[in-house]
């Protein structure tokens, strides 16, 4: 019988704030507080220069949105706390984009578009980016290329399987 090795040199990502394909918790959403919710990594690669995070909606009609896009974190950094400010720059070198709602910064999902799956990935780079004023995500997944070191994934969802709207309206259909 032949087993699978757990590599133990694979980068790994974590939250404080939700688990690991569980349910999106509703103050990290545009229903809640909207804030960004705590995201951790640990084994880095060794040649890592800055960190990137992106926290896409692959299930957004139209194709994938970007909710957050947050780049140039140092790589002796091993988390961003909860609340990132909604700034362009957060300290020296970390930046935030542009995201797919015209916003800086992070913005949650809403219930009212149904059950959808998030995708937060943690990039290691092997360099700082740069990229022009107010870039968007696109703009950071761009200059990426090339410079992705290695990625992890925290996979959540938020929403119901029905929509409250069709919800609503299932309930007012007579007998």
């Amino acid at each position: 019988m032949t087993t699978n090795p757990i590599n133990l040199n694979q980068m790994l990502a974590s939250s404080f704030s939700m688990a690991d394909g569980g349910k999106l918790p509703e103050k990290f959403t545009a229903d809640g507080a909207n804030i960004s919710p705590h995201v951790g990594w640990q084994r880095l690669p060794r040649d890592t220069r800055s960190i990137a995070i992106i926290m896409s909606d692959p299930d957004a009609i139209g194709g994938t949105k970007i909710h957050w896009g947050i780049f140039n974190i140092p790589s002796f950094m091993i988390e961003l706390e909860e609340a990132i400010p909604l700034e362009r720059s957060i300290g020296p070198a970390i930046k935030q984009v542009v995201n797919d709602f015209g916003k800086i910064g992070y913005y949650g999902p809403l219930s009212a578009n149904g059950r959808h799956r998030y995708v937060f990935t943690v990039c290691a780079l092997d360099s700082m980016l740069e990229l022009p004023f107010n870039p968007t995500g696109q703009n950071l997944i761009t200059a990426m290329h090339g410079h992705l070191l290695e990625k992890a994934l925290l996979r959540t969802y938020y929403g119901s399987d029905t929509p409250e709207h069709k919800r609503s309206k299932l309930q007012i259909i007579p007998d």
